[in-house]
């Protein structure tokens, strides 16, 4: 669902639609690079099984094991849907990206340079971070 239109109706279907990234295993813990203490680029993301009547799409990457509750690291609306995925620090086609739950956090301050919105979470020597993805198909 775009958050600058009308609600649209989301797709029912008893179909998945597979998510995976090639920057780290499923369910595995995300690499240093992708975390907030080093570079932060959002990891690539690729998805299979679009329903053909889907419109567009919506990516949310968040952090299930977070102290206090879910972190959201990156929300997309608006992906075309006939992307089938999005490159490491990209933003995927036609999509819009918003705050995540670190807010301006996405700024890398090492570089003094705007990341695509993706805040990877910071790395701790005593709990290693995982992400979990959620792609809503919309029409």
């Amino acid at each position: 669902m775009c958050l600058t239109e009308p609600a649209t109706e989301v797709i029912e279907v008893m179909e998945t639609i597979e998510v995976r990234s090639s920057s780290f295993e499923e369910q595995g813990f995300i690499p240093v690079r992708h975390t907030r203490d080093d570079e932060n680029v959002s990891p690539a993301i690729e998805w299979i099984g679009v329903p053909a009547e889907a419109a567009e799409l919506l990516l949310v990457c968040e952090d299930p094991d977070a102290r206090g509750g879910a972190v959201l690291h990156w929300l997309v609306t608006g992906i075309s849907a006939h992307a089938p995925g999005v490159a490491e620090n990209s933003t995927p086609l036609d999509g819009r990206e918003w705050l995540n739950d670190f807010g301006e956090a996405a700024m890398n301050q090492r570089r003094r340079l705007s990341s695509p919105r993706w805040s990877g979470p910071r790395r701790s020597p005593l709990v290693p971070a995982r992400s979990a993805s959620t792609l809503v198909a919309a029409t």
